[in-house]
């Protein structure tokens, strides 16, 4: 058995389910939190990283899966293991799901990590770390070691197909194994060392020994404001991404585009720096580039001062860099604006179901009934449902006058 919550801030146990019915709200996830994970996943595809983590820590259910809890999770009402072991993989990397102790697999809310769960036998609280990392060097993976703990939350993702195996075979702890990487954390398998680090990663400017302008916020007069909020339409602006890795196949296209953006956004940049910046950029390719590849795309924007930076990201809240809002105050800031922009969807969502209401098809309206129809749930549509009192009571007349014509 696992634990279900209301989300990863509230710590009350709200039920205890099987794995497998876990697994089926991952496949299948009821329409208003199918919604909600699809606009998660598109908030951070856009990079609009504040508002994603709100709804990731507030809007959806979750899940403990390593061990259950009695009434609220905490260590003190810790039941015991559920016999399942959860590991996070950051990167969407390539799972072999032949291996006879892999139980699930599935794709994580951000859409671009791996969630596993492995049964395990005789895991406890203090072998648990030991058997997160020999199970993850058996499966010569890299997990987040962030997520290394017992008390770990899984936030409800949706994954149509999601990969599950109740026959899978047990991991049964080894104590030699718990004793030595109580010691040493540094894990051997049979093709590559890993070596598992908390450290953070470092930030690019720190990697090539240059200081970057990442976006073009400081354009933006605040006229003494602490922010600025866009609701009605979110605002375009640029931002410079750079990722940690760079696959081969999409190298060149990648750095193009970094390249591109670095210069737009810092035209007076040295062509020494540049170069500098670009080449500490390929060094990230998992595959090396050929010096020449590298000098062409630095010589397509080297002397281009004039470039339009690309208008890549979309932000409800902008805070003004010299405001003294602390990280709390600007997170309620911004919690306040998705809570209005969510409302207003709600109210429209509400507001299209009831115009395209089909008497004939779609039966005599209710909150219920209109509530399956627009995926959204019942509670909510009920807060948006007196506003349309008059289309409502229309479509009920039309469904008796209707029902009486058949007579």
């Amino acid at each position: 058995m696992i634990n279900k919550f209301k989300n990863v801030k509230s710590p009350q146990v709200m039920e205890e389910i099987e794995f497998s019915q876990f697994i089926e709200a991952v496949r299948n996830p009821n329409q208003s939190i199918l919604y909600t994970i699809k606009e998660a996943r598109e908030l951070r595809k856009n990079g609009n990283i504040e508002e994603y983590d709100l709804i990731k820590t507030k809007e959806l259910p979750c899940y403990t899966l390593n061990f259950t809890y009695n009434k609220y999770k905490k260590d003190a009402n810790t039941k015991e293991a559920s016999g399942v072991i959860y590991i996070d993989i950051d990167n969407d990397v390539k799972i072999n799901l032949d291996n006879k102790y892999i139980m699930a697999k599935w794709n994580s809310l951000s859409n671009n990590g791996i969630g596993l769960a492995v049964k395990v036998d005789g895991l406890t609280k203090d072998n648990f770390k030991s058997t997160y990392l020999d199970i993850s060097s058996h499966l010569g993976i890299d997990p987040d070691m962030n997520a290394c703990k017992p008390s770990q939350f899984t936030v409800q993702s949706y994954d149509p197909f999601a990969f599950y195996n109740d026959n899978s075979k047990a991991w049964v702890v080894s104590k030699c194994n718990y004793e030595h990487y109580t010691t040493n954390t540094t894990l051997n398998n049979e093709n590559t060392p890993i070596t598992y680090s908390k450290k953070k990663k470092k930030k690019v400017t720190n990697e090539v020994g240059v200081e970057l302008v990442y976006d073009n916020l400081h354009e933006i007069d605040f006229e003494g404001k602490d922010y600025l909020t866009f609701e009605n339409e979110r605002l375009k602006c640029a931002n410079l991404f750079i990722p940690y890795t760079i696959k081969k196949g999409s190298r060149n296209s990648i750095i193009s585009t970094i390249a591109y953006q670095i210069k737009a956004l810092n035209p007076t940049i040295s062509s020494e720096r540049y170069k500098k910046v670009i080449y500490g950029i390929a060094g990230r390719c998992d595959v090396p580039m050929e010096n020449s590849e590298i000098e062409l795309i630095i010589q397509k924007n080297l002397n281009k001062n004039d470039l339009n930076p690309n208008l890549n990201k979309e932000r409800l809240v902008v805070f003004n860099p010299e405001s003294s809002l602390s990280q709390t105050e600007k997170y309620k800031i911004v919690g306040g604006a998705v809570g209005r922009v969510k409302k207003k969807k709600s109210k429209l969502r509400t507001e299209k179901g009831i115009k395209n209401w089909d008497i004939l098809k779609d039966g005599k309206i209710s909150q219920i009934a209109l509530a399956k129809k627009v995926g959204m749930c019942e509670n909510t549509i009920n807060e948006y449902y007196r506003y349309f009192k008059s289309e409502i009571n229309k479509l009920k007349a039309d469904f008796i006058a209707n029902r009486e014509k058949k007579k």
